[in-house]
């Protein structure tokens, strides 16, 4: 079982092009995006920082998009075209045949609380040495 998280914020104002989950998303306004990473099994949580860097490294659990303006949108997650505020809140894709349980602690307003929970086949285990 893990109790770490790596959370990655990004806050924007003006034009935002990103990519998150096979969706491509174009935005003209305010954009607030929470990335939100099952931890890793060491002991520190991840050195990793950017946000590629961590997409392509780490399991995402869950994205939180809130956007005010104009959004388009397109892709695997959603697809559409949004004038004014447009929020959305995905979990991560469970591939079909695993058995993985997972709890999300998520407060947007304090994300220093952040936790993600995870029981499954590939549990950390500590070696222990004597």
């Amino acid at each position: 079982m893990t109790g770490n998280a790596v959370v990655h914020e990004l806050r924007g104002r003006g034009l935002h092009v990103a990519t998150v989950q096979g969706t491509a998303i174009f935005s003209f306004g305010i954009y607030h995006e929470i990335l939100v990473f099952a931890g890793n099994c060491e002991d520190e949580p991840t050195k990793l920082t950017g946000r590629q860097a961590l997409i392509n490294n780490q399991t995402l659990a869950a994205s939180v998009t809130d956007t005010t303006g104009l959004e388009i949108a397109f892709g695997r997650r959603w697809s559409g075209l949004t004038l004014g505020r447009h929020q959305a809140a995905v979990l991560a894709d469970i591939p079909k045949d695993a058995e993985i349980a997972r709890s999300l602690y998520l407060d947007l307003d304090d994300l220093s609380s952040t936790r993600v929970d995870q029981l499954d086949e590939t549990s950390c285990e500590k070696e222990t040495r004597t």
